[in-house]
């Protein structure tokens, strides 16, 4: 089979994918000038000889550039992917033998085949691919798609009426004995006293809630039967092609070869799975839908589409899908539900899946889901599989090819990806591993993420079950923000966009939630839990108490401006976000009894218990001030609300070092000195937040790594992934890579799935946290400097990044030898000053839009 190589274009200049990037050397690239575009260069690939000809803006550009892969049995592909010689059945069957007590610790059976299976996506309809050869399949999901929310009767977007009104005697309380403990049965009648204030808060039914809340629904199965048997194929190969954003799955039966190719297209809209055999007339296929436990109808329309159309059952949320089959050669029968094909030379699916939903307050409906399936196949009809296909991979390269990492020498590793993984629980020793898993977490955040359409949830987009542990929601208490780290740094900024749509429409709501469950009449809150439609409720008796999760999720607002100082931005979607988030707080904010603004009631997330002042707390409202100060002088607006805000600031009471040297975690409770817990909430200010740094706050950073200390290298997998960050923020490389190896070996499946804990469910934030982690070790850039490779583990004396973003509108490419920068190539973007550290070095200068300085390790000018 050929597969395109590509071309990817920023500005007005071409540059290589990062595929062909990687593979040119001084042997066979002719004519590259300082900046590296391409003016001509020759590629040898095997023994085929193939010429890209580029030429200035304006005029055609010529590309012949074709790659032919041979994988033997023994073999995996050359190129940059998830490579696999057994179906995600026989991967699954292989990886239980290999770790027989995962049986034991997996008796609600959460662990399927289906986590092993190779996610495929758009941002809106998301693949798991299993590969198999008797009987494929696709199962799929429309984010969307979801129980609970208005349709549902009693949905009142969590907001108790009333529920305000006893809280100020909750916080005189609260003042006067500091605390409720609501996870102990109260003895004594203070604790009493605070138990029946907490209640009359308002409580929910746990029933009504898991009802009316809804969880992320498993939309189907794209099942295709073939008439081949595992047992007469050879040479079988399956596996995600990253550099194309395509799974591929390639056998031998007889004397045919038989291929598949399947991915999602931003583009064209629609699921594509495409089938091919070498000899002619050799396709015999039965193609049907599966949907569990949804109420629908399945049938084969006139025009010979596969049509489901349903409607969900608690909430009345219309969904509908079509399959549209377009054979070469061979004949085409619809049956009742199913579509038989026989005879053919090549077949393609296409796929579309839609809903009724619609992102806006308060009715979330309002799509026409039938004409959203029908406009797109529609579009497709003139167009042939490979215009369809050549388009995905021109989209998904231009965002994918933009970042590139190499760590010495690697040779592409010959064992599969399963057998890779497996000898990494034991040895934790696998460098090009590392390198695939941070390519992996930047692929998951192209296919889940994307414009137009809801962030990826708890799961990316990517769920079998009708029941997903947690809903599959919105947490934000770090989920939802961690899931998101990695988008401005790995110059993926399009890919928050989403996440910034999805904050912007919470306000409405949000305001409702201010003032029914505070009395406030400015501004906007939200707590732990969300869904795609306006929850802003408590979600628990506990966790779900304090409102400053949205504060958190706010500051996303501020990092999507501070890597792209788009001042238009700011003005019209960031800056109004966070001054009416501002406004609530300044209102919310109680005097305590030593004169500090203090967030009461305040609560550690999922740690407790109910309290004043909590370190956590303290630190995002910190964070929020800081972000509109700095705002409003960007915009030169707003300068007496400025003033208002650096005095609150000013006055907040501050993050403390314990006892016991660590950073408290409450404000006045005595703390274990041996705390293992899992969440790191009281060191947002150190990360990802900017108030501390060991460049500026030595005493606090000797407090956060005490603190590190305590709490352990164990917990859940995006805890192990922000505990690595952590290490990073603390320019201690090698401990930062410890709790990497940790992340991929304890809590990472053969398909590089990250999951809670040694066994599912699996949730997607750790995945990006780690990626994150791995670029703070080779560059930070939040205390208004680039740091430059601030935490290099040993583990990686030689390598280089390209493309990665830095705050201020900078772009950066790093070389290193022997554990020393060899050289920092940086790309302004807007223009302006650039301050660089590195070791005990700085360096300050001046940059014009879009000029390239090139610095030495002792970050003097070269270039």
């Amino acid at each position: 089979m050929l597969w395109d190589s590509h071309l990817f274009k920023t500005g007005n200049h071409h540059y290589l994918s990062t595929k062909n990037r990687n593979r040119l050397n001084e042997s066979n690239i002719k004519n590259i000038n300082k900046n590296g575009r391409l003016h001509s260069v020759s590629v040898l690939y095997g023994m085929t000889m193939k010429k890209i000809i580029y030429l200035s803006a304006g005029v055609a550009l010529s590309l012949s550039m074709s790659m032919l892969v041979h994988a033997s049995p023994n073999q995996t592909p050359s190129y940059d992917g998830l490579w696999y010689r057994q179906s995600t059945q026989d991967s699954f069957a292989k990886f239980l033998k290999a770790f027989p007590e995962i049986i034991g610790k997996n008796k609600n059976k959460e662990l399927r085949p289906w986590h092993l299976a190779l996610p495929i996506g758009n941002g809106s309809i998301g693949g798991m691919v299993y590969g198999e050869i008797e009987k494929e399949e696709i199962q799929f999901n429309e984010k969307t798609l979801w129980d609970g929310g208005p349709g549902a009767d009693g949905y009142r977007f969590g907001i108790i009426e009333g529920a305000s009104k006893n809280l100020p005697a909750l916080k005189d309380h609260l003042i006067e004995h500091r605390k409720v403990d609501y996870k102990k049965d109260p003895k004594t009648p203070q604790e009493k006293r605070g138990r029946e204030l907490f209640d009359s808060l308002g409580s929910r039914d746990k029933k009504t809630y898991a009802r009316v809340f809804g969880c992320y629904k498993n939309f189907g199965s794209l099942l295709v039967e073939t008439d081949h048997r595992k047992a007469e194929c050879t040479d079988y190969l399956h596996g995600l092609d990253l550099d194309e954003g395509v799974v591929k799955t390639q056998y031998k039966r007889n004397d045919a070869t038989f291929t598949r190719e399947a991915f999602v297209s931003y583009v064209d809209r629609v699921l594509v799975n495409h089938w091919e055999s070498s000899k002619p007339g050799s396709l015999n296929l039965t193609a049907s839908l599966s949907i569990v436990d949804h109420d629908c109808s399945i049938q084969v329309a006139p025009d010979g589409t596969l049509v489901v159309q349903g409607k969900i059952e608690s909430n009345n949320m219309a969904f509908e899908a079509h399959v549209k089959v377009v054979v070469e050669g061979g004949s085409v029968e619809g049956l009742k539900e199913s579509i038989q094909i026989s005879n053919a030379n090549s077949v393609t699916f296409y796929l579309m899946a839609s809903t009724d939903y619609r992102h806006e307050y308060p009715t979330y409906t309002g799509r026409d889901e039938t004409l959203e399936c029908q406009t797109a196949i529609k579009a497709i009809a003139n167009k042939t599989y490979a215009a369809i296909r050549q388009a995905h991979v021109k989209d998904y390269t231009e965002l994918y090819g933009r970042v590139a990492l190499k760590i010495g020498d690697q040779p592409k590793a010959q064992k599969d990806v399963l057998d890779r993984v497996l000898e990494y629980k034991k040895t934790k020793s696998d460098t090009a591993l590392e390198i695939l898993y941070f390519n992996y977490g930047r692929y998951l955040l192209i296919t889940s993420s994307r414009p137009g359409d809801l962030p990826g949830n708890l799961q990316g987009i990517w769920n079998d079950s009708n029941a997903p542990a947690w809903q599959s929601d919105y947490h934000f208490d770090v989920n939802l923000q961690m899931s998101y780290w990695p988008s401005w740094v790995c110059n993926l900024s399009e890919c928050a966009e989403p996440l910034i749509e999805y904050i912007d429409k919470l306000r409405a709501p949000g305001r409702v939630a201010a003032k029914e469950l505070y009395d406030i009449d400015k501004g906007w809150c939200i707590h732990v839990v969300g869904n795609p439609f306006g929850y802003v409720g408590r979600s628990s008796p506990t966790h779900g108490v304090a409102p400053t999760h949205g504060v958190w999720l706010s500051r996303s607002a501020w990092e999507h401006y501070a890597y792209s100082l788009d001042k238009d931005y700011l003005r019209n979607v960031g800056y109004p976000i966070l001054k009416e988030t501002a406004a609530f707080w300044e209102e919310h904010l109680h005097r305590d009894s030593d004169g500090t603004l203090v967030v009461v009631p305040s609560y550690a997330p999922e740690h407790g218990p109910i309290t004043v002042g909590g370190i956590y707390d303290q630190s995002v409202v910190w964070d929020l001030f800081a972000n509109c100060i700095e705002s409003s002088e960007v915009l030169g607006v707003d300068e007496v609300l400025r003033a208002k805000w650096k005095k609150m600031q000013s006055e907040l009471s501050p993050v403390l070092i314990g006892a016991h040297g660590q950073v408290k975690e409450w404000k006045d409770l005595k703390e274990r000195p041996k705390d293992g817990h899992r969440h790191m909430n009281q060191l947002v200010s150190f990360a990802p937040g900017r108030q501390y740094s060991p460049s500026t706050s030595p005493e606090m950073a000797k407090a956060v790594e005490t603190t590190m200390i305590s709490r352990g290298d164990g917990a859940t997998g995006w805890s192990i992934a922000w505990k690595s960050d952590l290490w990073a923020r603390l320019y201690r490389g090698d401990r930062a890579h410890d709790l990497l190896k940790n992340l991929i070996a304890l809590h990472t499946l053969p398909n590089l799935f990250d999951v809670v804990y040694s066994t599912p469910p699996f949730q997607i934030e750790a995945n990006f946290g780690g990626t994150f982690a791995m670029v703070e070790m080779l560059m930070q850039s939040h205390m208004g400097f680039i740091h430059l490779l601030p935490a290099l583990s040993s583990e990686w004396p030689e390598g280089q990044v390209t493309g990665l973003r830095a705050r201020g509108g900078f772009e950066v490419d790093l070389y290193w030898k022997s554990g020393e920068l060899d050289s920092a190539h940086i790309r302004s973007i807007k223009g302006g000053e650039c301050v660089l550290h590195y070791q005990e070095k700085s360096a300050k200068f001046s940059t014009k839009k879009g000029e390239v300085i090139v610095m030495d390790k002792n970050l003097k000018r070269i270039k």
